[in-house]
């Protein structure tokens, strides 16, 4: 736009139009259809040409031929727009530009928040726990373990009107993942978390509140989420939980959250004493070898030290009939007399999964006599005879069972394959911690079948 103004700049891309015979562009002034040429000074042959104009003078000029007239320049001074162009081009008319039409404002759409009620439950650190194996199956029965962490188990509930509410809690696993049970106590009681069954823990009437909006309820140390171990669990292992906790408030939808837990099993390599060990301050009137035990092992801790028969007087006719001698209550006939029953002591700690049952076995060697030279003399079909025998165990698990023969026969042959069994599981129940078989040693009697007994110390060990 000129608008009498001399000094302004024209810009035009002569890409295409360097490819004329002359390269010039064409000026048209709309005013009144006058028409002039751009050339000459102030014309480069670039991409962009940039016509600096000084003054009208400077810049336009027309090709001179058979006699045209020099237009008035007057008349470019007075167009309203300049419009640039191959010269063997001829412009559209232009039309007056407008102002950019601003369309309006699209509306701005916020979805609709609804305000839902705030509220909270314990985090994942009051879930982990961490516990000793030995400490879980020692005396055979489940075990409510204490919560290890010191935090208090906290729920808020922030209403925003006064409804009824209620938690509900799920624990998301199956026994297989999580062989444990988790407990949860409040002032219902101590209630059993069945996997994948939602139970309600706690709503409005048991929360406190002032205000009927605001609801808390802390759990200390001997309220909450516990663990109870059963004797079925076995491995040194970490078990993965996950609470599922949902909000049914009156008049809105469910909520749910989440929280993971942990519950760790491990050793501590805890070794234990026998069950009541012998007191008296003469190891030798003990009539029992002991030994401690690992706290998950099967093993003997008490066995019986000896069997001793004395001597025995033997006739003709004794020999003919056989001969039955009672134990003496001594380990030998040089030390005192033995003190109390000698006993079978067998410790179960393990809390394996399977193959829990034990049972407890005996056999005997041929009796033979002791440091001869030559040819070793025996004394065939001997028994040795346990009477009045008595179990106890420290299990006071209810599916517990001992079982055991209250006159034990042990056969005295090394050809003998068959072992007798003394006591032990009944009918595969788990029987944990200690359990004994005990007799007076008076009770035990050695039988020698007839014309079998002669001169001499024979020896036959009991396994």
């Amino acid at each position: 736009m000129l608008n009498s103004n001399p000094n302004f700049k024209l810009y035009a891309n002569l890409e295409s139009d360097l490819k004329l015979p002359v390269p010039k562009l064409r000026f048209h002034a709309i005013y009144d259809s006058r028409q002039g040429w751009v050339s000459g000074k102030g014309y480069h042959t670039s991409r962009k040409v940039e016509v600096l104009c000084a003054d009208i003078d400077a810049i336009v000029s027309y090709s001179p031929s058979s006699g045209t007239v020099l237009p008035p320049l007057d008349n470019y001074n007075k167009s309203n727009y300049i419009i640039v162009c191959p010269e063997n081009e001829t412009p559209a008319q232009p039309k007056e530009p407008t102002l950019p039409i601003t369309p309006s404002p699209l509306p701005i759409v916020l979805p609709e928040v609804k305000p839902k009620t705030n509220w909270s439950v314990c985090d994942e650190e009051t879930l982990e726990n961490a516990y000793s194996l030995e400490d879980m199956d020692i005396y055979g029965a489940a075990k409510l373990f204490s919560r290890t962490s010191q935090m208090p188990q906290d729920f808020k509930v922030t209403l925003l009107a006064k409804n009824t509410f209620k938690i509900r809690v799920t624990l998301k696993t199956s026994q297989a993942d999580f062989p444990h049970d988790l407990i949860c106590r409040t002032v219902k009681g101590d209630i059993k978390l069945v996997p994948n069954q939602a139970f309600d823990i706690l709503s409005d009437s048991l929360m406190t509140s002032t205000d009927g909006l605001n609801y808390t309820i802390s759990f200390g140390d001997q309220e909450g989420i516990f663990v109870s171990s059963s004797r079925q669990i076995a491995e040194e292992k970490s078990y993965p939980l996950t609470l599922e906790w949902t909000l049914e408030e009156t008049g809105q939808a469910v909520q749910t959250i989440l929280t993971d837990g942990r519950v760790t099993f491990g050793k501590n390599g805890l070794i234990l004493n026998p069950n009541s060990p012998f007191a008296t301050g003469n190891p030798l009137e003990n009539p029992n070898q002991e030994q401690n035990t690992g706290a998950l092992e099967l093993s003997f801790t008490k066995w019986p030290k000896t069997f001793n028969f004395g001597t025995i007087n033997i006739s003709s006719s004794s020999q003919s009939k056989g001969i039955q001698k009672g134990a003496l209550r001594k380990a030998a006939d040089d030390v005192t007399d033995l003190k109390g029953d000698q006993t079978l002591q067998v410790f179960d700690g393990r809390v394996f999964k399977s193959g829990v049952n034990w049972s407890v076995n005996a056999k005997a060697t041929t009796f033979k006599e002791k440091n001869t030279t030559g040819a070793t003399r025996e004394i065939q079909g001997a028994k040795i005879i346990l009477k009045n025998t008595q179990a106890k165990t420290t299990d006071t698990n209810q599916s517990s069972n001992l079982s055991n023969q209250k006159d034990v026969e042990i056969l005295a042959d090394d050809k003998n394959t068959s072992t007798t069994t003394l006591f032990g599981n009944e009918n595969g129940k788990q029987v944990k911690g200690w359990s004994d078989l005990f007799w007076d040693p008076e009770h035990v009697s050695l039988d020698i079948p007839q014309n079998q007994a002669k001169l001499g110390t024979f020896e036959s060990v009991v396994t």
